[in-house]
């Protein structure tokens, strides 16, 4: 898969939790596996950050501010670390989209997999895990997580804070497993 493919699923996995639909979402088809998305802004998507003090967060700030800018490398820099926020699921999500955009898949399913046993309900690590699973060829847990992020959606019934994203996340991934070439 090509440079494109990485940027669009480290964007969408970034922009999960977005209230607006950025350009590069609305493209269908295979035109999505070419177009180059500039990446959103990053918004957290764990609600309760005031159990951070302002110290303690600020690697977590500044890796958000590096992969708004692509730097994959400074993020993953300033959370490998055993510092608190870096072990929170918020972290290891940061950590984990960080690897992703580096290439190392292997690690960044298993970071992915440590927010998620941490935190189930966040959306935009199920999200990513189910992109990295794409990417590393197994299409069978993608679709898992599809149908895991469906299954909140309809509990959910549009009346809960994740609703947005939920919907979000299942409309994007499945695109993604229609498009996705089959192995």
């Amino acid at each position: 898969m090509s440079r494109a493919l990485l940027r669009l699923i480290t964007a969408t996995t970034l922009s999960a939790g977005f209230l607006t639909t950025a350009a590069h979402a609305q493209v269908s088809g295979i035109e999505a596996y070419r177009t180059q998305p500039q990446p959103a802004a990053y918004a957290p998507l764990v609600s309760d950050t005031a159990v951070y003090r302002t110290g303690q967060r600020r690697d977590l700030l500044r890796a958000q501010a590096a992969l708004d800018r692509g730097d994959f490398l400074h993020a993953a820099r300033l959370l490998d670390t055993r510092s608190p926020q870096a072990n929170s699921p918020e972290g290891r999500y940061l950590s984990a989209v960080a690897n992703s955009g580096l290439g190392r898949y292997a690690r960044a399913r298993s970071l992915f997999g440590d927010a998620l046993a941490q935190a189930p309900g966040h959306v935009g690590a199920r999200l990513g895990l189910a992109l990295t699973d794409l990417r590393l060829g197994r299409r069978a847990d993608a679709a898992a997580q599809l149908a895991v992020l469906e299954q909140r959606q309809a509990a959910c019934a549009s009346n809960c804070a994740d609703a947005v994203a939920l919907d979000r996340a299942t409309h994007r991934l499945r695109h993604f497993l229609e498009q996705a070439p089959a192995l």
